[in-house]
């Protein structure tokens, strides 16, 4: 991880002109942090080429001086071998894709509800669009929400970083999955009642110097008024997960089970913690009363029907939503747990497997489909490499983006047709 983590935190340079403030801060802050923190004998990865994307959502970065900003490369083979053990596995369906590429720069992502400011940027040399969340006074954000219910089998992912603050103090971050009540998700007299009404509740206190966790602490909140208003479910100090380098979130809910990483280490994974009354609908942010550092987040994915992969190994296909970098083949670590997911039903296939690509409909019509097949084809390394696959049991195609499962015209759509297939039968 930290060749990649190297990448992008040292890429926090600068971002449009007015976010000039922003700049400064990232500059200092950050690469202080980084020069810290980062074994400084790991190299750099090279930076990919400033090639035009295909996919309107993998579009590069444009800055002021109109001069394109490459997008992050993938991470080398000593960084997918830190996730060769990852096990989280997101749903199969969509039900909410964010990466702000449709909200504006410098204004609230439209639908957020926040009590003080939520604002789109874009930031040189990570992907696309990012919203600041900023937790001060205890300010809450709750993401926008397209579905009045996620069921009770969902995942949920996103990016976070921080910007720090004022010198010399801890942040401390809250982070919930609520339930709205009976109200409409977008009711904003939610924003007052997040932390007070049944909601899983994990708090985050960070190191102000270094970006470090001191404490990660997670509790169950129930309405307040109730007997047991709070239950704490586990808490771990000295936490090796530094907030001003981006890092992924995912948590998986199946039942009253509750799952949750930062990166590729799972925090917890407690068997009782969701009520069946009350199971989350809500993702919101909030910080303590006396925070005053900038959190960023994006590339939000809310999926429902974490799979059955030897199920759908029986039936012949499996459909799998991996992710990639920007306008290349090189597949995000986070993919790896549904890779080795799939790994394991590959091992047991007595046929061939196929290896299908596919993308959105944004973009030229053969670049996409030269983009799927090299997607492809980096799966089927990966199979080979990481997992141990025997290269001649795999085939590969790519089709680009002309059998979508899903509209084309909203983010969610796109992102299920960003996909890969396994096909076990002809």
């Amino acid at each position: 991880m930290k060749p990649l983590y190297l990448l992008l935190a040292c890429g926090l340079l600068s971002v449009q002109t007015t976010q000039a403030q922003l700049i400064k801060k990232l500059k200092e802050k950050v690469n202080k942090a980084v020069e810290e923190s980062i074994d400084k004998k790991v190299d750099k990865e090279p930076k990919t080429s400033e090639k035009t994307t295909p996919e309107t959502r993998e579009k590069e970065t444009v800055q002021p001086d109109n001069k394109s900003v490459a997008s992050t490369s993938g991470p080398a083979k000593s960084q997918y071998k830190v996730y060769s053990k990852f096990d989280f596995v997101p749903g199969n369906t969509i039900l909410y894709y964010d990466n702000f590429e449709k909200d504006n720069i410098g204004e609230t992502p439209e639908g957020w509800m926040t009590t003080n400011m939520a604002e789109v940027v874009e930031i040189e040399g990570l992907e696309g669009k990012w919203a600041t969340l900023e937790p001060k006074g205890g300010a809450v954000n709750i993401a926008r929400s397209k579905k009045q219910s996620w069921g009770d089998n969902f995942t949920i992912e996103f990016d976070i970083f921080m910007e720090p603050g004022m010198e010399g103090q801890s942040e401390q971050l809250y982070i919930y999955l609520g339930n709205s009540g009976g109200k409409m998700v977008s009711d904003e007299s939610l924003l007052n009642e997040i932390n007070e009404g049944d909601a899983i509740e994990l708090y985050f206190g960070i190191n102000k110097k270094d970006g470090t966790m001191y404490e990660l602490t997670s509790y169950r909140n129930v309405a307040v008024g109730k007997p047991g208003s709070k239950t704490k479910f586990s808490s771990e100090r000295d936490i090796k997960v530094n907030f001003l380098r981006p890092l992924h979130m995912s948590f998986c809910v199946q039942g009253k089970r509750l799952r949750f990483w930062m990166n590729e280490k799972k925090y917890l994974d407690i068997n009782s913690a969701i009520n069946p009354d009350v199971i989350p609908n809500l993702l919101a942010f909030k910080g303590h009363y006396y925070t005053n550092s900038k959190f960023y987040v994006s590339n939000i994915r809310i999926a429902k029907d974490v799979p059955d992969t030897r199920a759908e190994f029986k039936d012949g296909k499996i459909v799998s939503n991996l992710l990639f970098y920007s306008g290349t083949a090189n597949m995000k670590p986070e993919s790896l747990g549904a890779l080795y997911d799939i790994s394991k039903v590959i091992k047991d296939a007595s046929g061939t497997v196929k290896i299908v690509g596919h993308t959105d409909s944004d973009g030229d019509d053969a670049l996409n489909m030269r983009l799927s097949k090299q997607r492809a084809e980096t799966v089927k390394d990966l199979l080979v490499k990481e997992y141990g696959i025997d290269a001649s049991k795999l085939t590969i195609d790519g089709l680009g983006e002309t059998q979508p499962v899903a509209d084309n015209k909203t983010p969610e759509g796109k992102a299920q047709n960003r996909r890969v297939e396994f096909i076990f039968k002809p």
